[in-house]
């Protein structure tokens, strides 16, 4: 094999031109490229000399290309004979499930069902054929600008990182139901890296949607539970073909159109992060407001590249590609000279309720001389319950860094307890933060983590133990982020994140972030 240099302009196969770099990871390169014969864009897979998984890759891209299923990227050609091994496979154009969450918040209901519902036909289709995904994250569905479900990577990126599993439908059964579990809550459940919250667990199984967002519907939450093997939950769902069977009797709603290309040509590529895909997103500038006398909606989410673009349903034989007949070309021609088609995502579920809580006194008024303070160190405390001694909470002095590391991912926590008041065995946990000096708090912002509900009391002084602090306000049904404010103006060292009771749901305390709030000097 040539260990040439491949660049930009370089033909492959003579025919397909390589155009811009989209992105580059250990082995392999991402490009996007036209098709000169056909007079297409296409996404064009090239691989370094010494990379030890081409066989694989082509292999896998080839098995892939037999898939007819239009909801499945379109493979179109895959050779490693020649003095280059590639894979070419469409250009699609559209928006990840992550950026739709991102920049819309969580979906109604009916609309997630209409999306993993598709997203779960496509792959047991997949299935019935012997192939599998085995990486699905939350980039690897997209919302096309054609207004349709497309799933990206089959096969090859698993086989680009050299994943194989003992059970395929498990693993990809696993997949879908942790893109719907985002889909209705914000909170990312998989391994993989993403940009949203990660969903709080318990024992490595995420809680049940419905503690992390009111007005899921129950039947969706039994769905996501019995996919993930929640305990208790039965009969388990094991395959794709029985996510998609069971989503099926969901009620579904319509998805909004797709946004529509701006004016322009599309900007340059930004490499997204980690985990790599067989295909890449680039955001766009969101569009225009579209006129209308329909009801405001929300605001749009800017939609995304993908590095494959929507194009013709094709194949190949023997990693050569065959003649097609070109699908659905004049009706996109036709969707870009009527203009661009706004993005409406308005609905009573499209973003996750906030719990407010119910305060021991109205918040003050944040001056404008109010700054963040800093934290010298943190401390996990417990009160045990007289009655019931020697049960001290052993969870509350790890990981107490966590809520003050600037990173939403990591959380610091209690242990999980079988009843609303610690079990009878505390009176209260939480942590305290030492200020190194006596300081002036003004408010105090905490990041919640896992399900709501709980019972909140920020207490400030010189004392070091919780009966020693001040009550500055009290939180009951805290949820998500909540600000505490000191409106009596108490002064002090400690700063003390008390939980009188943990969270209804799983009886447990989680934080994820504290920031404290005060006057300079």
């Amino acid at each position: 094999m040539s260990t040439s240099v491949i660049e930009p302009g370089t033909r492959l196969a003579g025919r397909y031109r390589l155009e811009e770099r989209v992105h580059r990871s250990s082995g392999s390169t991402l490009w996007r490229a036209t098709d000169e014969i056909l007079a297409r864009a296409v996404a064009v897979r090239t691989f370094e000399p010494d990379f030890e998984l081409i066989i694989e890759v082509v292999m896998a891209a080839r098995s892939a290309s037999r898939l007819t299923d239009p909801r499945l990227t379109q493979v179109f050609d895959a050779d490693n004979s020649g003095e280059f091994a590639y894979v070419v496979s469409e250009w699609v154009v559209g928006q990840t499930l992550e950026n739709m969450v991102a920049t819309g918040g969580p979906m109604e209901s009916g609309r997630a069902a209409t999306l993993l519902g598709e997203a779960s036909e496509a792959i047991a289709a997949a299935h019935t054929a012997g192939l599998a995904h085995l990486r699905l994250t939350p980039r690897d569905l997209l919302w096309t600008t054609g207004n349709t479900v497309k799933i990206l990577g089959l096969g090859v990126d698993a086989a680009l990182s050299g994943i194989k599993v003992a059970n395929p439908a498990q693993a990809d059964t696993e997949g879908l139901a942790h893109m719907l579990y985002l889909a209705l809550t914000g909170h990312w459940p998989g391994s993989a890296a993403c940009k949203l919250p990660a969903a709080p667990m318990d024992d490595g199984i995420p809680y049940p949607p419905r503690s992390l967002r009111a007005g899921v519907p129950q039947t969706l939450d039994r769905i996501v539970c019995r996919s993930l093997g929640r305990p208790g939950q039965e009969p388990p769902i094991t395959s794709p073909a029985k996510l998609a069977e069971a989503l099926s009797g969901v009620p579904r709603v319509p998805l909004p159109l797709f946004a529509g290309y701006p004016q322009g040509s599309p900007p340059s590529a930004v490499p997204p992060p980690a985990p790599e895909s067989s295909q890449r997103t680039w955001t766009m500038p969101t569009p225009p407001p579209t006129p209308a006398a329909s009801p405001p909606a929300r605001p749009r989410p800017s939609p995304s590249y993908a590095s494959h673009r929507q194009a013709e349903v094709g194949g190949i034989g023997g990693g050569k590609v065959g003649k097609r007949p070109l699908i659905a070309v004049a009706a996109g021609l036709a969707a870009l000279l009527i203009g661009i088609v706004g993005w409406q995502l308005a609905s009573s579920g499209n973003a996750t309720p906030k719990t407010a809580p119910t305060t021991s006194a109205p918040p003050p008024a944040t001056k404008k001389s109010d700054v963040q303070l800093t934290v010298a160190s943190v401390s996990g405390l417990d009160d045990p319950n007289p009655a019931h001694p020697g049960h001290d909470d052993t969870a509350v002095g790890r990981a107490t860094g966590a809520v003050i590391d600037g990173r939403p991912s990591t959380v610091w926590g209690s242990e999980t307890y079988t009843g609303p008041n610690f079990g009878n065995y505390l009176r209260g946990l939480g942590v305290r933060l030492d200020m190194g000096k006596s300081v002036k708090v003004t408010r105090v912002k905490v990041v919640l983590a896992g399900p709501g509900g709980a019972t909140l009391e920020l207490r400030l002084g010189d004392g070091q133990s919780p009966g020693s602090l001040q009550l500055a306000q009290k939180a009951s049904g805290a949820s998500g982020t909540v600000e505490l404010h000191n409106a009596k103006g108490i002064a002090g060292r400690y700063v003390l994140v008390w939980f009188a009771t943990p969270a209804p749901a799983g009886f447990k305390a989680q934080v994820s972030e504290v920031t404290v709030y005060g006057q300079p000097g």
